[in-house]
């Protein structure tokens, strides 16, 4: 069973939580101006929609028409912190105009975590573009993957490249994470093969996904890149503890159905009673707080267990309150 975070049908009207998902939608996010955030240029911006969340738009652009390097991070709520994601992402469109040096790319963050009041973070960045800089004044598309260690501090781990005039849009991102293997797909409708790589790494175990891309240009180049449909999808039966974290449950069978979340520990020799919540048939239950203290170690990170009677008719998602 599995959450999903973000999805399509998402057109200008309200989505309401229904028995596949809970959906939300990505902002646009607009670097034309050129403004600088705080901290080396980050920007970051966060999604404040309640539920039921009213979608503005269901495409991203990520542009910029000033000299300089521009980046934005868009973190969802509620956030989506599993131990395993697949993360999909459609890219619709690339722009650029000029004859200077460039990089254009956009895709997620996984595992981010964000540091120094906000001005900084850590986590695995994946993003595909186009960019004429690794190999000087030859235009090429890039998939690439960085371990980052702080904002200026990266490592590519990952990385596959295609002429210009292999790959032709709209391609989808498809990016995968289960324990330390990780693995990218960039599908497309050009001529050449897809662009693919994988890595292993366990420096980062724990943390939310998120949406990420940059542009860098020259003079009086501009450049931009938009996508849509994007889509988190992780596992829920082992949640990230939260003190603001809970899980939502709905059930659509016509029978009742039992979460149950294990509560490690023991009080004199005597083992803490498991938590069992009951939810009715047609109901939905909001289960939490999911404090640290219910954690246990799972795959060398700490994670809250749960588990359901039966899942027929059952959907679940890992929610964070504000």
């Amino acid at each position: 069973m599995a959450l999903t975070y973000q999805t399509v049908g998402y057109a200008g009207a309200d989505i309401v939580y229904d028995a596949a998902a809970i959906t939300a939608v990505a902002e646009s996010f607009n670097k034309a101006n050129g403004a600088l955030g705080p901290d080396l240029t980050w920007t970051r911006a966060v999604f404040t929609h309640g539920f039921p969340f009213q979608v503005n738009t269901n495409q991203c652009r990520l542009s910029a028409n000033s000299p300089g390097s521009f980046e934005d991070i868009q973190v969802p709520t509620p956030t989506v912190d599993t131990p395993t994601v697949t993360y999909t992402l459609n890219i619709t469109a690339v722009t650029r105009v000029g004859t200077g040096s460039y990089v254009v790319d956009t895709g997620g963050i996984i595992r981010y975590q964000s540091r120094d009041g906000g001005t900084n973070y850590r986590g695995y960045a994946f993003a595909v573009g186009r960019n004429n800089t690794f190999i000087p004044a030859v235009d090429l598309w890039h998939f690439l993957l960085f371990r980052i260690n702080g904002v200026g501090d990266q490592q590519l781990i990952a990385s596959a490249f295609a002429p210009l005039a292999n790959v032709t849009l709209p391609g989808t991102l498809t990016f995968t994470a289960e324990g330390p293997d990780m693995s990218g797909t960039f599908t497309h409708a050009g001529s050449g093969p897809a662009l693919t790589f994988s890595a292993t790494d366990n420096v980062y175990t724990d943390g939310i996904a998120a949406l990420g891309g940059s542009v860098v240009v020259s003079g009086t180049d501009s450049a931009s890149i938009d996508s849509d449909v994007l889509s988190i999808v992780g596992d829920d039966a082992n949640v990230a503890p939260d003190a603001r974290g809970f899980l939502w449950v709905r059930n659509t069978d016509a029978s009742s159905k039992t979460v149950g979340v294990t509560v490690p520990g023991f009080t004199k020799s005597v083992a803490h009673p498991d938590v069992s919540v009951t939810v009715p048939a047609g109901e939905q239950r909001l289960i939490g707080p999911l404090a640290p203290e219910l954690a246990i170690v799972s795959g060398g990170r700490p994670l809250v267990a749960v588990n359901y009677s039966n899942v027929t008719g059952v959907s679940a998602a890992a929610v964070r309150v504000p």
